[in-house]
């Protein structure tokens, strides 16, 4: 393992960045760095990309693991905002409300009037 300040490059980062894509288009992403180094053995043309960035000589599949959880994460579409139900009755009763408060203002001044 690297020190954890390892700087990839932008070659490397390109292919974790092409991995995540492929990744979300199948549906599946490894949890761990076996199953990473195992999908990387499995995709010969990125494993050309990353060992000729530095993979297996200057970093392994656990550095590159999580460079691959942001790329992945990016990915996922943000969750929608959740709006509170709206009643049909909602508007008519605050509607209703400021007619009543209106009246009961209306009746106060004239009933001090006659006073």
């Amino acid at each position: 393992m690297s020190d954890p300040r390892f700087r990839f490059g932008e070659d490397v980062r390109a292919a974790t960045r092409e991995m995540s894509g492929r990744m979300a288009q199948r549906g599946s992403a490894p949890q761990n760095s076996e199953e990473l180094e195992r999908w990387i053995t499995a995709n010969p043309d990125l494993h050309q990309r990353l060992t000729e960035g530095g993979y297996g000589s200057h970093f392994s599949a656990e550095d590159l693991l999580p460079l691959l959880q942001v790329f992945l994460a990016q990915r996922e579409p943000p969750p929608a905002a959740v709006r509170p139900p709206t009643s049909a009755f909602s508007w008519p009763l605050v509607v209703g409300l400021i007619i009543l408060l209106v009246l009961l203002v209306w009746a106060a001044m004239s009933g001090t009037r006659g006073l």
